[in-house]
């Protein structure tokens, strides 16, 4: 498919699936890059386009979409200085917001299209939203209070360790580094004992990563200390 090599390729491919628009997302099995997009490629699997199709039907959005996940925020940012510069039509990006908002490095346009918090996954697994997953699988009329005050205690030492966690990505991210964000999440949880955030790992990851950056001098000292008790 050469023909989206040109900008009006690109900006005529909704016609190509009787679609009036084409939605690129993040997810999928490979990260494409901007030229195998160029030519056509996409992914076939992405938990990314669910999400973001269900978020634009229940605001109203009627119009009718191919979505085409690419694996890839670089390739999609590349995608959205297209757009942003007016080279193609008739496309929509959506993505992960990451840190970008606080990095400033946000696009502006009404055709790109980013998630509220860090990732999709944070804006749908929701407090709310998991007491209510739960309570499904459990076939129970009412969630045990044991079961209630447990999940309560888990999201508020997320909230607690979070505010912490956030600022050391933030300021590792400034230096070009990135933080917890440059692992699996699974290493800072053991699913198979406890729920909570695994603070040794934290602290862990911390020594591997501290000597990558130059160190915030505060109050005459260049030493990193991160209370997360």
């Amino acid at each position: 498919m050469s023909f989206i090599r040109t900008r009006s390729g690109i900006s005529n491919l909704h016609l190509f699936y009787g679609a009036e628009v084409v939605v690129f997302t993040e997810g999928g099995e490979q990260s494409l890059s901007l030229s195998e997009v160029d030519e056509g490629s996409r992914n076939t699997k992405s938990v990314d386009v669910k999400f973001w199709r269900d978020v634009l039907r229940v605001n109203g959005f009627d119009v009718k979409s191919e979505f085409r996940p690419v694996g890839s925020k670089k390739t999609l940012k590349q995608l959205c200085e297209r757009v942003v510069s007016g080279e193609v039509d008739n496309v929509v990006v959506a993505m992960d917001r990451d840190m970008d908002g606080m990095l400033g490095r946000t696009f502006d346009s009404p055709r790109i299209l980013y998630t509220k918090g860090y990732s999709w996954e944070n804006d749908a697994f929701s407090q709310d939203l998991t007491k209510s997953q739960i309570d499904a699988m459990m076939m129970l009329v009412e969630n045990p209070e044991e079961i209630e005050e447990g999940i309560n205690k888990v999201y508020e030492d997320f909230k607690k360790i979070g505010r912490h966690l956030i600022v050391l990505e933030f300021v590792f991210r400034r230096k070009g580094v990135r933080f917890l964000s440059g692992f699996n999440g699974e290493r800072f949880f053991n699913s198979k004992r406890s729920p909570f955030i695994d603070k040794v790992q934290v602290h862990s990851v911390l020594r591997e990563k501290k000597n990558e950056i130059d160190r915030p001098v505060i109050n005459g000292s260049s030493s990193f200390h991160v209370d997360l008790a």
